[in-house]
């Protein structure tokens, strides 16, 4: 593990490997894990589809959302998307 993510409300968690991948799991109820669907997970499960092949380098936990950025400045975000 090379970095945990998270934030003061988060009920899920996210981490950076080695290899600069995003693996998160916990409460996924918004879509925050970033999976492409609402199961909550009990164990630590990869994120690819648009992250696939890219350098994750930092980001943070909401409630109901995640937001991470990559190497290259560009971020993503999951979950919750309340007020747009």
């Amino acid at each position: 593990v090379k970095r945990v993510l998270g934030g003061s409300a988060a009920q899920h968690c996210m981490i950076i490997d080695s290899e600069n991948r995003l693996w998160c799991w916990g409460n996924n109820a918004k879509g925050q894990l970033g999976l492409g669907h609402t199961t909550n997970l009990s164990e630590p499960t990869l994120v690819t589809g648009d992250l696939e092949g890219k350098e994750v380098v930092g980001g943070a936990a909401g409630r109901g959302h995640s937001v991470v950025y990559l190497k290259d400045g560009t971020s993503y975000s999951f979950g919750t998307n309340k007020y747009g």
